[in-house]
């Protein structure tokens, strides 16, 4: 028995009375039992479990590293890293689970309710919104940070403003993006209850959506980064013709910080620009030539991979890579004998045998 393929839980849709885009009932609701090809399974598992899997550990070991170290949950640098890393964690712990619950069970029930389903849609669809925003306050807050090291701007402008755009994603989040999607969609009491889960949005509204929580954060997210960097070499260039003096700590802080926050971006949009594209064409096509379901279902497995790989570009900076260091040197003491002497595999032996400048680095 052949069955309509079903759109995926992530998708944007519209309704009218005229033309709909989704399967509707009609006359009596019946279920029918529908058997999913192994093959398929596993498919949908492989694009959801190692992510999930190595995102929710290596997002935790952030958070519990800056949580646990005062001097980082003070700098607003680390205070931005700790906002990416809660909200992929909860990516990782909520929205990618709910995902394969839901692609591995279309032919079932929704069972957790309207409220857990707005949730889930919300955050799955503001993903690439919200993280874009929050890599762009990091490097805005890095280019303040080289502005302020160079004197270009006081003490107090940084803290305030740093502290301000460090925390404006999650208020635009929930003043903008949430309230935006809620607005338009359209409540049906059928996909929620009886087997779908999705926000079901008005044709109107799908361009502006898109441009407002797709292309325009990914676009800055191409701009505030290039800007960042020509500000750091220029102001680089200018303090090296001025200056012979040796290379400080805080220097070389600032350069890693940076180049992490970078990295970041570079991620993000490497990672999320494909799903951005597809769903872009998605809303302006016209059949025949719309991309295949299977090019969404790529561009969005592909987006989600941020959450499992940002949390090892953190490691970039010199702080994170100290506490990791002196983490290493406990965990090799534990592996000390009894009678005293240290296992030559012991991370203190290699540690001991590394080069003195890269001690340096690492301490």
């Amino acid at each position: 028995m052949s069955t309509p393929a079903l759109p995926n839980t992530t998708s944007f849709g519209y309704n009218t009375t005229a033309n709909s885009t989704w399967p509707e009932y009609h006359g009596n609701h019946s279920y029918t039992n529908f058997e999913m090809d192994p093959i398929k399974v596993l498919e949908i598992k492989a694009r959801h479990i190692p992510v999930i899997v190595v995102s929710i550990p290596s997002n935790l070991f952030i958070i519990a590293i800056i949580l646990g170290n005062k001097n980082l949950r003070t700098k607003s640098f680390f205070l931005g890293v700790l906002s990416i890393s809660i909200f992929d964690l909860c990516n990782g712990v909520f929205v990618l689970p709910m995902s394969l619950e839901h692609d591995l069970h279309w032919s079932s029930r929704w069972n957790h309710g309207e409220h857990v389903c707005i949730v889930f849609q919300v955050l799955s669809i503001s993903k690439t919104f919200l993280s874009s925003l929050m890599n762009i306050a990091l490097c805005i807050e890095r280019l303040l940070a080289k502005l302020k090291s160079v004197a270009a701007i006081s003490q107090k402008l940084t803290s305030t403003v740093s502290g301000v755009v460090i925390v404006l994603p999650w208020c635009l989040g929930a003043l903008v993006c949430a309230p935006i999607l809620l607005s338009n969609r359209i409540y049906i009491h059928h996909f929620i209850y009886d087997q779908y889960c999705m926000i079901v949005l008005e044709k109107a509204s799908l361009i502006p959506i898109i441009v407002t929580m797709y292309l325009i954060p990914l676009a800055l997210l191409l701009l505030v980064p290039t800007v960042m960097l020509l500000v750091y070499k220029y102001k680089n260039l200018r303090r090296n013709l001025l200056s012979e003096e040796p290379v400080k700590p805080e220097a070389v802080s600032l350069h890693m910080s940076t180049l992490s926050a970078w990295i970041a971006s570079l991620c993000y949009v490497t990672l999320h620009g494909p799903l951005s594209i597809v769903i872009t064409l998605l809303i302006k096509c016209t059949m025949p030539d719309c991309p295949s379901t299977a090019s969404y279902v790529n561009a969005y497995t592909v987006s989600t991979i941020t959450s499992a790989v940002t949390p090892f570009v953190w490691i970039i900076t010199v702080e994170v890579r100290a506490v990791f260091s002196s983490i290493q040197t406990f965990l090799s003491r534990m592996l000390v004998p009894t009678d005293g002497r240290k296992s030559v595999l012991s991370f203190s032996s290699l540690r001991n045998q590394m080069p003195t400048d890269d001690t340096v680095v690492l301490s």
